[in-house]
């Protein structure tokens, strides 16, 4: 399942906003959906989520409490967007 695409699900949502720290956000995503990328490559994907496309909501002083509005466009266009532009 690809990386937005999981994220919008219950599980992957659920999974995401109740992870303690963007490690284990990352290391979330990387059992579930990214395998074949590196951590490295996931916190640069997680910190593009968070900081530029601001899809995700994260807290002033840290991780939590974490908010994820993904866009309605196709999220697999957008992923491989984000993925490329590493």
């Amino acid at each position: 399942m690809c990386g937005l695409k999981y994220l919008s699900s219950f599980d992957g949502c659920c999974a995401i906003t109740s992870s303690e720290c963007r490690y284990h956000a990352a290391t979330i995503l990387k059992k579930s959906c990214l395998t074949h990328l590196v951590l490295g490559e996931i916190f640069q994907i997680l910190h593009v989520i968070v900081h530029d496309k601001k899809w995700m909501t994260t807290s002033i002083v840290g991780w939590q409490p974490i908010s994820i509005t993904l866009p309605d466009a196709n999220v697999e266009a957008v992923l491989i967007f984000s993925v490329e532009g590493i």
